[in-house]
Parts: C-alpha cells; sequence; structure tokens
C-alpha cells in the first residue's frame, strides 16, 4: 500500500510541475522579445506593429518629423534595452527599428499622441 501511494504522489507531482511550465506566464504588456524585432519590416504600419507586440510604453514624436512606439526588451537580462520603432509622420510607415540601452529619461510612461 505504501509503495502504491508513493507511486501516486510522484505521479501526481510530475503532473503538477509540468503544467506550471506549460502555463508559463505571458510577457508583460509593453516587452518584446530581440527575437520578436527581427518581425518588423519597413514599410508597416503602427497598427501592424501594435497588433504584432502590443500596446508600446511611450510613442514620443520627435524635432525630425518622425515619431516612435517604444518597447522594453524582455530578455535583456544585462542591461535594460528599450526599442524604439520609428516611422515616417507622412506616411505612417516604419523606417527603422533600433535598441538602445534604457537611460531612464521618463520612457516609461505612455506619452500618447
Amino acid at each position: 500500500m505504501l509503495k502504491t501511494r508513493n507511486i501516486v504522489f510522484a505521479v501526481l507531482t510530475s503532473l503538477c510541475i509540468s503544467s506550471s511550465f506549460a502555463a508559463a506566464p505571458k510577457p508583460a504588456p509593453g516587452f518584446v522579445s530581440l527575437k520578436q524585432t527581427q518581425q518588423i519590416q519597413a514599410g508597416q504600419s503602427k497598427d501592424e506593429v501594435i497588433q504584432m507586440f502590443g500596446k508600446p510604453v511611450a510613442t514620443p514624436k520627435w524635432s525630425n518629423g518622425t515619431s516612435s512606439l517604444v518597447y522594453k526588451t524582455e530578455d535583456s537580462a544585462a542591461f535594460k534595452a528599450l526599442l524604439y520603432v520609428d516611422f515616417d509622420t507622412k506616411t505612417g510607415s516604419v523606417i527603422s527599428s533600433v535598441i538602445r540601452p534604457d537611460d531612464n529619461s521618463g520612457m516609461g510612461s505612455d506619452s500618447s499622441e
């Protein structure tokens, strides 16, 4: 009887552990992986980028006539980094994307358009 109980306990423990790995939490809103950044292509619209990555952590407009969607990167453990997806304001399409170190310059809140 004790042997059966140990086997049942081992099976239940294994199931609990494997189900916790299967139900890993999704990245927090505003975060993207470095691998996901490879999906960005010149010419995409803001709506397309938001559909891929979700709501950005900031949406600054720049004096040179461009604007950006800013996302935190989730897998930069060595340093904190931000992904800037830059858009031409006239066409509304992606012109570039770059990952820059997070300088804690207040980009943590949404500066909506």
